[in-house]
């Protein structure tokens, strides 16, 4: 059956017809806006675009783009973007909280450009063009374009908030870079060759410890190294002194430095002559029996130092012979000699500063009688 022109006509209206209010026509659930782009700042001020979250959640922008019409491209890194909120992208400089920074301080065309937004797959979501050829005016110098919600105007620039809103703010500064402080402690100065010691590293730096790296190095060899705070590392003495040095360098190439040297405990050296000492032989009743020749104490330390001298009792055959009251001790420093008597055990002998040396003479007084003839032998040591 053929239709009538009326019934024809009242199908073509329904089709035409919109929703009724209230209808289930859910809105999108993100949509991004370019609402503001200030393309010639005024001296002081940087370029930006504005984008805004119109939509009802809350929308990833890691891997979005802004382009211009030769091409440029700004790729965004990650950024959350809740509902209703904005985001800056400046020319040049530095992000800041309002948004992140692109590499070129200057991009947008004074007397006219495009603006496009981009998603990740390239799909363009908005774009605004101005300047000759398109309905929108290039703006002066400090104005910038604004969508109102209804239209574009020329507009006070207000980064962050939309037109007629109270005008965002940036406060922009620089956290200044200072030196790193670097200290070296050794658990003690002096150590015997062999012995381990601890060397507390403190490293500190004000803009955070990662920000600063240290090597601790015994000459050329690197003993440990890492990166700020305290750490403890452990350090063998040697039979020279190990000289310690401590460099921090921070990641602007501030350099702090430390110092320290681990001496070695060498204590005292003894040197017998060759040949003996050469004592003749003793008489019951002598009065006095000397060594012909004297033994050598150094001190190759770098500490003054108390020798002390311990001698036994002469053992023979015969039996034995104290020392202690009757052994006298010559000690020469140059042409100078001073004689001690020794009085037992640990004899405290006079104090040598650091790399002088001592001629040491012994001498018996009073040799007992009677003594039985024969071999007599002792043992000494002198210590520090």
């Amino acid at each position: 059956m053929r239709a009538t022109l009326p019934a024809l006509l009242a199908a073509a209206l329904l089709a035409a017809t919109p929703p009724a209010a209230g209808a289930d026509t859910p809105a999108p659930a993100q949509l991004l806006a370019i609402v503001e782009l200030l393309p010639d700042p005024a001296a002081g001020a940087r370029e930006f675009v504005e984008i805004h979250n119109r939509g009802n959640a809350t929308a990833e922008l890691a891997g979005h783009k802004l382009r211009d019409a030769g091409g440029s491209t700004f790729t965004f890194p990650a950024w959350s973007l809740a509902p209703g909120a904005r985001v800056v992208v400046w020319g040049g400089g530095a992000g800041d909280a309002f948004g992140p920074a692109w590499s070129l301080a200057t991009v947008w065309n004074n007397g006219g450009d495009r603006a496009e937004l981009l998603a990740p797959d390239g799909t363009v979501l908005d774009s605004v063009a101005y300047g000759t050829g398109t309905p929108l005016r290039a703006p002066p110098k400090g104005k910038a374009i604004a969508h109102d919600g209804t239209k574009w105007v020329e507009a006070e620039p207000t980064p962050g908030t939309g037109p007629g809103q109270p005008m965002g703010a940036v406060i922009d500064v620089e956290v200044a870079n200072v030196a790193p402080e670097a200290t070296i402690a050794l658990a003690s100065t002096h150590a015997e060759p062999g012995a381990t010691v601890l060397a507390t590293v403190r490293v500190s730096d004000a803009n955070g410890p990662q920000d600063v790296h240290w090597t601790l190095q015994d000459g050329a060899q690197v003993l440990a190294e890492g990166r700020g705070g305290t750490h403890e590392v452990p350090v063998t003495a040697r039979s020279t002194p190990v000289r310690l040095r401590l460099v921090a360098t921070d990641e602007a190439g501030l350099v702090a430095q430390a110092e320290a040297t681990l001496q070695p405990l060498l204590g005292l050296t003894v040197i017998l002559p060759p040949e003996g000492l050469g004592f003749p032989a003793f008489t019951p009743g002598a009065k006095s029996v000397a060594a012909a020749r004297p033994f050598e104490v150094r001190n190759p330390d770098e500490r003054t130092l108390l020798p002390r001298l311990d001698v036994s009792d002469l053992r023979g055959a015969g039996g034995s012979l104290p020392v202690a009251g009757h052994l006298q001790v010559g000690w020469q420093v140059g042409n100078t000699t001073t004689w001690i008597a020794y009085s037992g055990p640990l004899t405290a002998l006079p104090e040598m500063p650091p790399g002088t040396a001592a001629k040491v003479w012994l001498r018996y007084q009073d040799v007992p009688a009677p003594m039985p003839a024969g071999r007599y032998g002792a043992s000494f040591t002198v210590v520090a």
